[in-house]
Formats: structure tokens, sequence, C-alpha cells
């Protein structure tokens, strides 16, 4: 399944893309953010992030690319280092910044372990090949506080279902390490009774769980998340937009946490009936049946 951007249009609407400016799409994936931002106005430049290397490749052979090529730097890093990459490159502030942290569709099939549909990948998860630790190796050698606190930090499971789920792994890996994405899957059945759930959507939703807490954890996700939302600050000029679009309560709490803490420095344009944030519209949902659980922030700075 080909990924589609999410909120394109409440983006482009907050970000106000102007002539000659300076953006940064932190996370390039399918560069449907980035190639919006080229198309709206005149002399634009782009210095986009990914790190992972397939993705930019395939974004590189588009069309759309080879028009825009002229206007668009790409990094293969991480986006927690946009300050510094900026800075190497004598790009002291720009006008804008964005990031959409679901990880695309592509991406969920080719990087090893991310699915739990694909049974007989390794367990890997590493998006960065540069990181040492993989999935697998949290399962084989993390001692029962740490998958605990994993599991409860990133995918928010407590009490009895934490513990289950823990002691399962730590059964399963004391006869046959972990390896492949089957044994996962073959614990979480076990461990939380999952074939008793005649609801697939609902057994696909603690799947989900389980596999995104050893991702954000192999990835560091949430810490570069917080470096990220702190140095885009600083390159951002005053009175221009961050627009980041959240998938999970984890990221979520990381943003709102951020703007409270910098209240006096941020202005919050995206507002709902919900809270700071907006949602995809009936009609994008309608099409993208993934967009459900996207949330756009945005603030100014002031």
């Amino acid at each position: 399944m080909k990924h589609i951007s999410v909120l394109k249009d409440e983006i482009i609407h907050f970000l106000q893309v102007k002539d000659n400016g300076l953006y940064v799409d932190a996370t390039l994936g399918g560069g449907g953010h980035t190639i919006d931002m080229l198309s709206k106005a005149k002399n634009v430049h782009v210095y986009a992030f990914d790190v992972d290397v397939n993705s930019i490749n395939e974004f590189k052979e588009r069309s759309e690319y080879k028009n825009f090529s002229n206007q668009i730097t790409i990094f293969n890093e991480n986006f927690s280092n946009i300050k510094n990459t900026l800075h190497q490159q004598n790009i002291m502030y720009v006008d804008g910044v964005i990031a959409d942290l679901g990880w695309s569709s592509d991406q969920l099939e080719s990087i090893p372990g991310l699915s739990y549909q694909q049974l007989d990948q390794d367990l890997d998860m590493r998006f960065d090949k540069s990181l040492f630790v993989q999935a697998k190796d949290i399962l084989n050698t993390a001692g029962k506080d740490e998958l605990s606190q994993i599991f409860y930090l990133y995918a928010d499971f407590r009490g009895n279902e934490n513990q289950k789920l823990v002691d399962a792994i730590r059964k399963f890996r004391s006869n046959k390490l972990f390896a492949k994405v089957k044994d996962l899957v073959q614990v979480c059945d076990s461990a939380l009774n999952l074939k008793r759930i005649q609801s697939k959507s609902r057994r696909h939703t603690v799947y989900s769980r389980v596999f995104q807490a050893l991702r954000v954890r192999v990835n560091n996700e949430y810490e570069n998340l917080k470096r990220f939302l702190v140095d885009s600050l600083e390159v951002l000029k005053i009175n221009s937009r961050m627009c980041i679009i959240t998938f999970q309560s984890g990221e979520e709490k990381i943003v709102l946490d951020f703007i409270k803490r910098n209240q006096n420095s941020l202005k919050i344009l995206s507002q709902c009936s919900d809270g700071n944030f907006v949602r995809p519209s009936i009609e994008e949902l309608t099409k993208n049946l993934r967009s459900r659980s996207a949330k756009l922030f945005v603030v100014e700075k002031v």
C-alpha cells in the first residue's frame, strides 16, 4: 500500500509558505509535504531529513523530485540533529518546520520487524542501521523491570496485562531466543489470549501496541523527538511556524509538554473542541483510514 501524506491541506494552510522561504521537512518519507511546500510559492528551498536511505532513494526517483531537485537538500540524518546539520550548511534560521511522526506504509513493509504481519522477518525494527541494538536483542537480554517499563512507557500496558506479557517473554527466551516476528506474535497470543478475541481489529490493535513499544525503544524515538522540538524552536524565525503531526499518546504528551514549557515563546494556532490540535477532515478519513489517529499541532514562535 502506497503511503499517503496526511493533513496536507491543513499544513499548507497553517504554514503560510512564502516566496524565497527556507523550510524544513523533518520527516521526508514519501515527500508529499515537501512537494506541497515547493509548489505553493516561488524560490522556496526545503531542507529534508530522513534516517531511512531507502525512502530517500525512492523519493529521488520521483518526477516531482526531479522537477524541484535544485530546491531540495536532503540529509540522511535523524531529525534530532536538525540544528547542527543546518548550522553546518550556514543556515541559522528557517521560515517553517514540519514533522509527520507516523511511519509510512512503505517503511512498514520494507523495514524488517516493524510489521507484525510479516511473520518470517527478523525482529530488527531499526530505521537507522548504524544503531547497534535490535528489537530481538532487547527481548533476549532486557531484565524484568526494563521490559515492564518499555511496555508501560511506550504502549501503556499496565498492571496484570503488563506482567503477563513480560513473564511470557522471559519464559519464551528461557527455551529459545527471539529471532523472527512470528516469535513475538506467538508470545502475544499466549500471554494476552488474543486468539479468544473475536474482533480482528481489536487483536491487531494489541499487536500494534506491542510492536510500537519495541520500535520506539529501538529507535530512541521519544528522546529524539524531545531534542528535535527544542532545537527546532531555536532555528525557527520569529513569527514563523512549526507543524507536528502525532499518531499516538506518547508523542502527543511530549509535544504538549514542550508547548507548556515554552508557552512564553509560542502561540498555539491549532484548536478544536477536543484540545490544541486539528484532526483530519471527514473527507480525508474516507480516502485514508490510516489518518484517523493523526493530530496536527501548530505553534508560532513569538
